[in-house]
């Protein structure tokens, strides 16, 4: 992965929470927008067991 804590540290600062994973990230807010590469990476990072049960309604957008 190219994200690292390290990264996100002036986010945080700038009042950001850092979230240690995608299901936590997901789980701390009602609407969850991404943007990677694929819909295939899309669906690696929300389409598993730990982030599924916080996503109620999910739309793909190209």
């Amino acid at each position: 992965m190219n994200r690292t804590t390290s990264k996100a540290e002036s986010l945080v600062q700038q009042g950001a929470q850092l979230a240690s994973s995608a299901a936590s990230a997901v789980s701390a807010s009602p609407i969850t927008i991404i943007c990677v590469a694929s819909y295939g990476t899309s669906a690696r990072i929300l389409d598993t067991k730990e982030v599924a049960p916080f996503l109620p309604a999910v739309l793909w957008f190209s």
